[in-house]
């Protein structure tokens, strides 16, 4: 292998695993000082996933969280909330367990709504296109 091969090699795997790390999921992190701007003082419907990370259940919620983010994209909103990063968020919705998802409706005076239904993206989607 000459070095020219090696050299456009090398160059193939930095640009690949600089291409894997952009995250093109339509979920917006928020934070304490962005959730009320962000959620409450807004007419959009949300979805809000309150989370830590590493949390096994997080994880295998993330690949239809993030699909049903994706095709929601403009008409119901996705939020992640990290609660490591965010305790007093999570806090104030008295978050009981990880992953803990509320609906927000366009009429933010009326309380949150839980979600409970199955982790998939269709079910998400279909809880999104309900929210009032």
């Amino acid at each position: 292998m000459d070095r020219s091969t090696k050299v456009f090699i090398l160059i193939s795997f930095f640009f690949l695993s600089v291409i894997s790390n952009f995250n093109l999921v339509h979920a917006e992190e928020l934070f304490d000082c962005t959730f009320d701007q962000a959620v409450m003082k807004s007419q959009d419907k949300w979805i809000v996933q309150f989370l830590i990370p590493q949390c096994g259940a997080v994880k295998g919620l993330k690949p239809e969280w993030d699909k049903a983010s994706a095709n929601m994209c403009g008409k119901v909103k996705f939020g992640e909330v990290n609660c490591q990063n965010c305790p007093e968020l999570c806090s104030k919705y008295k978050v009981p367990h990880f992953p803990y998802i509320l609906q927000f409706g366009p009429d933010k005076t009326k309380e949150p709504v839980q979600y409970k239904g199955a982790w998939s993206a269709g079910a998400l989607e279909e809880a999104a296109n309900q929210i009032a």
